[in-house]
């Protein structure tokens, strides 16, 4: 019974759309700018695809201990990061068809009193909020004094700057309170909605995973912990290729190009890009668990006509078990 459920939750790929004529919008919450790419590509693909508008809200810089320097290039490597995970959007979003233009619209904004930049392409919104890279364990990197997510959670740092020095979060809370601005302002007039970011079982099959990843997804979760409206998707991260794939060969050709064109964005930087064996082991599979299907509709929306959500599924790979849904419960039993 172990190894029939296992199978199942490797198999399935359960997407959560709604059927109604409103936009539907999706929020990715992740703290670097590849981890969409890399963790749940097909969940974004199929939401571009299909005319969604999808925000994507990158909490560090990632700038992997260098800061805010630029070396031998024009630019930040933190800025090359922004970039190219635009253009991977911009990407997933043209291999759809349509007319496309040569770069996402920039602008610098504000939201909760906190200095970000937004960039926009068509359905497509990335904002990134630019705080210091934690490093894996969660200990910080010296040029940005040690600061780290994990350290600003515990409350070992009273605050906690972004990189370009224009915004400081002054607690964990304002950072909370931030991303969930972010979010009840950009769905809209929609409904429901359903927020994709890493797992929380740290001491299960998502264990071992960068400290950021884990505390961006416990700012995001708290930030919509009281929007029952709003699903929640977690995706294990760096264990995901412990499991079999379970993309179609279309799906991990359109994966692999996505992140290749975030390479290309760093190389376009004049930058290194880490199209290597360890990065492309983790596009095959994406390992998605529905934590918490939206329920209820957001304060001023009505149910639209045709219902609620549906479950998708994408095909299963060849030689694995039937798709469908894993609920948390289900994959406890079996992890």
């Amino acid at each position: 019974m172990k190894t029939v459920l296992r199978l199942f939750m490797l198999a399935s790929f359960a997407l959560i759309t709604k059927a109604n004529a409103q936009q539907q919008v999706t929020f990715s919450v992740q703290a670097h700018e590849d981890d969409w790419q890399l963790f749940w590509v097909q969940s974004m693909m199929n939401d571009l695809n299909a005319g969604n508008k999808v925000v994507f809200i990158t909490v560090t810089s990632g700038d992997a201990g260098n800061g805010t320097g630029r070396y031998c290039s024009p630019i930040p490597f933190f800025v090359g990061r922004e970039r190219s995970s635009t253009y991977s959007a911009k990407h997933a979003i043209d291999l759809n068809g349509g007319v496309a233009t040569e770069r996402p619209d920039s602008v610098r904004t504000t939201v909760n009193g906190k200095s970000m930049m937004k960039y926009t392409y068509k359905n497509s919104v990335n904002y990134f909020l630019r705080l210091p890279d934690g490093n894996v364990p969660g200990e910080g990197f010296p040029i940005t004094g040690n600061q780290s997510l994990k350290k600003f959670k515990r409350g070992l740092i009273p605050t906690m700057t972004t990189i370009d020095g224009l915004a400081t979060y002054n607690n964990w809370q304002d950072l909370v309170t931030t991303i969930g601005t972010i979010i009840d302002t950009e769905r809209g007039t929609d409904n429901q909605a359903v927020l994709h970011t890493a797992s929380l079982d740290t001491a299960g099959a998502n264990s071992n995973d960068h400290s950021d990843h884990i505390h961006v997804s416990l700012a995001a979760q708290q930030a919509v912990a009281a929007m029952p409206w709003i699903g929640i998707n977690e995706y294990i991260d760096y264990n995901s290729p412990s499991f079999p794939a379970n993309l179609t060969l279309e799906q991990h050709a359109a994966a692999v190009a996505i992140y290749a064109v975030n390479c290309w964005g760093l190389l376009e930087s004049k930058y290194a890009a880490p199209f290597d064996a360890g990065h492309k082991s983790w596009l095959p599979v994406d390992v998605l668990i529905v934590k918490r299907a939206p329920s209820g509709n957001a304060p001023g929306t009505v149910a639209p006509p045709s219902g609620g959500f549906a479950a998708q599924t994408t095909p299963a790979a060849a030689g694995v078990a039937a798709t469908g849904v894993i609920t948390l419960e289900e994959y406890k039993k079996i992890k």
